[in-house]
């Protein structure tokens, strides 16, 4: 399977994918491989392909079609603040926390959310949909003294999904922003962030985490991580997730 901008993979031994084909080898028929350009000028199916994938199919289609939870409500992301991103980085900062105890900010980005959740059933797919790209969970020790500048990264971006510690909040005035009732436990010079790979590596200019003293590779897909948190947190309609806007990010009324 190959989707956009991903690198090709094969399905298990059997599909050995290039320049712009793939060898078929089937166990017990190698001697009757073939090779099918996957061109502009590929049409129609091949029997073998389509009897090697059969099953690999409808083991994927029965996972993807699992309620893994439900929704009370549809979680659309907005900005400054939205449900979804709310949401999400809430079950994020539950399994980070599990992972490395003390962590102060949670921050996703708001242009990797592909999909609404609908209220009801929600499936694996539908989470799939949502972020269906592989991006992994890191976590950073970032000086406080670069606090300001992502403040001010997210208010030029007018907001990105952040789950902060109790009490604490992002104020947004223009281009400005600065964090309110950020207090970090232990060493105070260092603010510990978990976000994803995507970010960290410099992704939607977030090259500010370059800065980060220490990094930890959590190795486990962000994607992953609201499957199964999700499952844990939202398994039946009477426990279905629920979730406003809490304020996390506010916007200053400019004065007249």
């Amino acid at each position: 399977m190959i989707r956009p901008g991903a690198y090709r993979h094969g399905l298990g031994i059997f599909l050995l994918l290039f320049l712009g084909g793939c060898k078929v080898l089937v166990p017990g028929e190698r001697e009757n491989s073939e090779l099918i350009r996957l061109d502009a000028n590929y049409v129609g199916r091949s029997e073998i392909v389509d009897r090697i994938i059969a099953p690999y199919k409808t083991s994927l289609n029965e996972v993807m079609s699992d309620t893994i939870g439900y929704t009370a409500q549809e979680f659309t992301k907005e900005r400054p603040e939205g449900s979804l991103g709310n949401l999400a980085t809430s079950l994020v900062w539950h399994r980070a926390n599990e992972l490395h105890p003390g962590i102060d900010i949670v921050l996703l980005n708001h242009g990797g959310f592909r999909a609404p959740l609908p209220k009801g059933a929600i499936t694996s797919a539908h989470i799939f949909e949502l972020m269906p790209f592989d991006n992994q969970l890191v976590i950073l020790d970032l000086p406080r003294s670069a606090l300001s500048e992502l403040a001010n990264l997210i208010a030029r971006k007018g907001g990105d999904p952040i789950c902060m510690r109790a009490g604490a909040y992002l104020e947004l005035s223009g281009n400005s922003g600065r964090f309110v009732n950020l207090q970090p436990d232990g060493d105070s010079s260092l603010i510990q962030i978990a976000t994803s790979d995507y970010l960290v590596n410099g992704g939607d200019d977030y090259g500010i985490f370059g800065q980060a003293q220490a990094r930890y590779e959590t190795t486990q897909l962000i994607r992953d991580i609201l499957i199964q948190e999700f499952a844990v947190n939202y398994p039946s309609p009477d426990r279905a997730a629920e979730m406003k806007d809490e304020g996390r990010i506010r916007v200053k009324e400019t004065e007249r």
